[in-house]
C-alpha cells in the first residue's frame, strides 16, 4: 500500500530554561493530578484553544505553580504565533505592492508569469478569505486574469495544450472547483506523460517496448475483474484509454523530431480520426460495457496503429493500459519491467548504488543530500556538490532519471563521479557501489557524541523526558526499529512522545499495525474490507501496557496510507491515545496488493480493500472525495496548524542541513521556533503531561532566573 510523496519537514523543540520565572519543573513517575480548574485549562490547550486557555490562566488568582507553568508554555506559543502572523502580513503587503507596480507597467518585457507569481504569493499569504476575495476582485487584477483566461482559451482551441496550460495552471489555483480547468489539467498531465515517454534519451532503449505485450494487459484485466475492490467500470476505463490514445496523436502533431519514433502528418491525422470514431462509438453504447466489449476497443486501437502510426505495439499497450487503470484509482497500475527496480527500491528502502539523492540544478545535477553510511557518505562528496560527469560522460542537460541509472549499478562495481564545488576546479571521485539503506527513522539532531555522525538524538527535552521520533516510511522492520528507540528512551525516563509522521507516504500495512500496537493495550488497530465485504482485522498485542505516557502525532498533507492508519488508530476517540497536530492528511484510505513474477517481468499493484479505523469509520479516500466535489478526505487533526509554501521550503532546507555530515553543530535550543507545527505539538504535549500528573512543579526560587530570550521565527525570502 505504498504511495510515495515524501518530503522532509523541519524539526524544532521548545526548551524552557530551568528556573524560568522562578519556577522549576521536571517529569516524575508518581502522578500528582492538578486541580480541576487547571485540568480544564489543559484540556483547552489540548484542543488548540490557546487564546481561551491563556485568558483562563490569567484569571487564576493567586497564581499557582501550575498556572505559572501553563502561562509560560502558552504565552511562548502565542507570542510565536503573533510573530508568524505579522511576518505573513508583511510578506502579503510586500507582494501586493510589487504586484501592483508590475500591473502599472506597460513594459513589453513584463511577462505574464512574473505577474502571476506575484499574485499567487500574495494570495497564499492573505490573512483570510475576505482578503483573498478582495485581492482577486481588485479591478486591475480582475482585468489581468480575464486577459490570461482569453489567451489560454485561444491557445487551447489551437490545440497548443502546453502553452495553454501555462495560464490555466495558475487560474486553477484561484478556482480549484472549476470543472473545465480540472479537465485541462488532466489533459496537460497526459500530454506530459506521452511526450516524456517518447522523447529520445541516452538511457531509454527502444527494446523496452518488446516486453510490453497485449497478452499481459489482458491477463491483468482478468485478475482485476475478480480481485479489484469494486466492480470494474469498463466504460470509464475505455473512455480514459481512448482519450490517452488521442493525446498520443496530438503529441505527434506538436513535436515529432525529438521522439524515438516518427510519423508524418497524414499518419497522425488518420490515427486521430480513427480514435475519434471509436470515442463516438463508445458514447453511443447504451448499456454498461462488458469485458469483451472493452477488449474489442483495445484490439481496434492496436489494429489502427498498424494501419496508421505503425508504432511498436508496446507503445500503444503501455498508454492504453496505464490510462485505463488510472481510471480506477491512482494506486492501481502495472509496473513494467524497466521500472520494477525503482518500484522495489521505493518499497524496501534498499538498493545498490552510492547513496546520493539528486536534483536538477540548471544544466547539471546537484547532490541534494547524502544517505548516511553509504559509499558517498564515506567519500569526499558533500551535499551541494554539482555532479558534472559520470564515468567521463557529461550530465549537462541529461534527464535526471538517466543520471540515476548511470550512477546506480551492481554491488562492488565502481563508478567515477566528476564533481564541482563552488568555484573550484572539477575533481574525480571514484566510488565502489554498495547496498544503500534509506533511513526510515530520524531524531532531532545528529548526536555530537558519535564520531561518524550517523546517530540521531531522540530526546527533545531532557528535563521533562520528551522524546521525538520521525518515521519517514513504513518499510520492513520499521516497527521493530521504533520499538528499539522507545526502549532506549524509556530507560532515560520517557514521559511524553512526539511521533512525527509528516511527509510519510506510507508503506506496509502490517508495519503500521505493529507500530500503532506499541502504544495500545488491546483492541483493533485497523480493519480492511474487500469487495465481497470480507474483513481482515489487525489487533494490538498488549505492548502498550507499559507505555501510558502522552503522545502527540504530527501530520500533514504528505501523511498517507500506513501513516494515516497509525494517526487514525491512536488519535480516534475510542482510544484517545494521541493528539493529532498539523494539517489534514493525504486521504488514501485503501489497501493494495502486489503480484510479482507472473507476467514477463511485470508486476501488478492494485487496490483490494478499503481500511477502517478502530471505531469503524473509514479514512475518506481523496480520489473519491474529489470526484464528488468534497474536501473531507483523510484525517483531520485535533489542533490544526497549516504552513505556507515558503515556510515549508525553509523547513525542508533547514532540516536538510541538520541531516548532513558536514552540517552545522546545532543544539536543541538553537532550533526554537523554527517550526510552528512542532511548537504547537510541544505546547499541547506539555499540557497533557501536566494534566496526567507527569510534571512536578516546585516552589519559587529566591532569585528568579531571567526569562529566556524570545526566539525569532525564520522568515521566507519573498520571491
Amino acid at each position: 500500500m505504498k504511495n510515495q510523496k515524501v518530503y522532509r519537514t523541519g524539526i524544532v523543540s521548545i526548551i524552557f530554561l530551568a528556573g524560568l520565572l522562578g519556577w522549576s519543573w521536571a517529569a516524575q513517575d508518581s502522578p500528582a493530578k492538578p486541580t480541576e480548574q487547571v485540568a480544564s485549562i489543559c484540556l483547552q490547550i489540548e484542543q488548540g484553544q490557546f487564546d481561551q486557555a491563556h485568558k483562563a490562566i490569567q484569571a487564576i488568582s493567586p497564581a499557582t505553580p501550575e498556572s505559572q507553568f501553563l502561562g509560560t508554555v502558552v504565552g511562548n506559543y502565542i507570542s510565536l504565533q503573533q510573530q508568524l502572523v505579522g511576518q505573513r502580513q508583511s510578506i502579503y503587503q510586500t507582494q501586493t505592492q510589487k504586484l501592483f507596480e508590475l500591473l502599472e507597467r506597460s513594459d513589453p518585457n513584463r511577462s505574464d508569469k512574473e505577474v502571476l507569481d506575484r499574485l499567487l504569493k500574495a494570495y497564499e499569504y492573505a490573512e483570510n478569505e475576505t482578503q483573498k476575495k478582495d485581492l482577486l476582485h481588485h479591478q486591475k487584477v480582475k482585468l489581468f486574469l480575464e486577459g490570461i483566461h482569453s489567451k489560454s482559451k485561444t491557445l487551447y482551441e489551437q490545440e497548443k495544450l502546453v502553452e495553454a496550460m501555462n495560464g490555466y495552471a495558475y487560474l486553477r489555483l484561484f478556482e480549484p472547483q472549476d470543472a473545465f480547468l480540472a479537465q485541462v489539467t488532466e489533459e496537460a498531465e497526459a500530454f506530459r506523460i506521452v511526450s516524456g515517454g517518447l522523447r529520445k534519451s541516452i538511457c531509454r532503449d527502444v527494446a523496452r517496448f518488446d516486453t510490453i505485450r497485449p497478452e499481459v494487459f489482458l491477463e491483468v484485466l482478468k485478475t482485476l475483474d475478480t480481485g479489484y475492490v469494486t466492480p470494474l467500470d469498463y466504460r470509464q476505463m475505455a473512455q480514459k484509454a481512448l482519450q490517452r490514445c488521442l493525446m498520443l496523436g496530438l503529441v505527434f502533431r506538436e513535436n515529432n523530431t525529438e521522439f524515438m519514433f516518427t510519423a508524418d502528418s497524414k499518419q497522425v491525422d488518420d490515427w486521430c480520426l480513427e480514435i475519434e470514431l471509436l470515442m463516438e462509438k463508445l458514447r453511443g453504447e447504451k448499456n454498461a460495457l462488458t469485458p469483451q466489449q472493452f477488449e474489442g476497443y483495445f484490439q481496434s486501437v492496436l489494429t489502427h496503429n498498424q494501419n496508421t502510426l505503425k508504432l511498436p505495439a508496446g507503445v500503444i499497450v503501455e498508454h492504453y493500459a496505464d490510462a485505463s487503470l488510472a481510471a480506477l484509482d491512482p494506486y492501481t497500475n502495472i509496473v513494467w519491467p524497466d521500472k520494477v527496480a525503482d518500484f522495489e527500491k521505493g518499497m524496501t528502502g534498499k538498493f545498490s548504488g552510492v547513496g546520493i539523492q539528486l536534483a536538477r540544478e540548471d544544466k547539471y545535477i546537484k547532490a541534494v543530500s547524502i544517505i548516511p553510511d553509504s559509499p558517498a557518505w564515506k567519500s569526499e562528496i558533500l551535499a551541494g556538490d554539482l555532479i558534472v560527469a559520470v564515468n567521463g560522460q557529461s550530465t549537462q542537460d541529461v534527464p535526471i532519471d538517466c543520471v540515476v541509472k548511470q550512477i546506480s549499478g551492481p554491488k562492488d562495481s565502481q563508478v567515477t563521479l566528476t564533481i564541482q564545488r563552488g568555484q573550484g576546479q572539477p575533481m574525480d571521485i571514484q566510488l565502489t557501489r554498495g547496498e544503500v539503506v534509506v533511513p526510515a527513522v530520524q531524531g532531532t539532531v545528529r548526536s555530537n557524541g558519535d564520531a561518524a555522525g550517523n546517530q540521531w538524538d531522540y530526546l527533545l527535552n531532557t528535563e521533562l523526558g520528551i522524546g521525538y521520533i520521525q518515521v519517514q516510511s513504513f518499510t520492513e522492520g520499521i516497527s521493530k526499529k521504533t520499538e528499539d528507540i522507545l526502549s532506549q528512551l524509556e530507560q532515560k525516563k520517557l514521559h511524553g512522545l512526539i511521533l512525527d509522521l509528516r511527509g510519510d507516504g506510507g508503506g506496509l500495512l502490517n508495519e503500521a499495525a505493529e507500530l500503532a500496537g506499541l502504544f495500545l493495550d488491546q483492541g483493533t488497530v485497523v480493519a480492511s474490507r474487500d469487495r465481497k465485504g470480507q474483513a481482515a482485522v489487525w489487533s494490538a498485542k498488549g505492548k502498550g501496557k507499559k507505555r501510558q505516557y502522552p503522545i502527540v502525532i504530527l501530520m500533514d498533507s504528505g501523511t498517507a496510507s500506513a501513516a494515516e492508519i497509525v494517526a487514525g488508530a491512536l488519535g480516534c476517540k475510542l482510544y484517545d491515545r494521541a493528539i493529532l497536530v498539523g494539517s489534514r492528511s493525504y486521504g488514501k484510505g485503501s489497501v493494495q496488493e502486489i503480484i510479482q513474477g507472473k507476467w514477463d517481468g511485470c508486476e501488478l499493484k492494485f487496490t483490494t480493500a478499503f481500511y477502517y479505523l478502530p471505531d469503524g469509520s473509514p479514512v475518506q479516500n481523496r480520489y473519491m472525495a474529489k470526484r464528488e466535489n468534497r474536501t473531507d478526505w483523510g484525517i483531520t487533526p485535533t489542533v490544526e496548524v497549516d504552513l505556507k509554501s515558503g515556510e515549508i521550503k525553509s523547513l525542508l532546507e533547514f532540516r536538510q542541513k541538520l541531516s548532513e555530515k558536514a552540517g552545522p553543530d546545532i543544539q536543541h535550543g538553537d532550533l526554537f521556533a523554527a517550526d510552528p507545527q512542532l511548537s504547537a505539538a510541544v505546547t499541547v504535549l506539555k499540557a497533557r503531561m501536566l494534566r496526567q500528573g507527569q510534571i512536578s512543579l516546585s516552589a519559587p526560587a529566591s532569585s528568579p532566573a531571567p526569562p529566556e530570550p524570545a526566539a525569532q521565527t525564520p522568515q521566507p525570502t519573498p520571491k
